[in-house]
């Protein structure tokens, strides 16, 4: 598959390891398809945008310890306006879904 290369995509997405680190203090939401996202509203320089990320989470083999994976992110566009889960349900605490993925227990998809 050949694309072409983003450069705004590329520079976010070096925030990525610092906004995964501060998950516990933002809005995540349910996609309705089995993973989250959450969004961040400033870039590099300070401008306001939206980001998304979406993520899924997995418990991990050893005892205690969560997958998580980066699906996707990007910034929300006039390319990317129509297809955006809806974020006007309750949003979920990143430590709930922690919690709920070490502790087997299903996370229910807000209405």
């Amino acid at each position: 598959e050949m694309r072409i290369f983003d450069f705004q995509r590329y520079h976010l997405s070096r925030q990525l390891p610092t906004i995964i680190e501060g998950l516990m203090t933002h809005k995540c939401f349910h996609t309705g398809r089995g993973n989250f996202f959450t969004i961040r509203v400033l870039d590099e320089e300070g401008n306001k945008i939206e980001y998304e990320i979406y993520f899924t989470a997995s418990k991990a083999s050893a005892g205690g310890v969560i997958n998580l994976y980066v699906q996707s992110a990007y910034a929300r566009d006039a390319m990317h306006r129509t297809n955006r889960p809806r974020t006007d349900p309750k949003p979920i605490g990143f430590a709930i879904i922690l919690h709920n993925i070490l502790h087997k227990v299903p996370i229910k998809i807000p209405e």
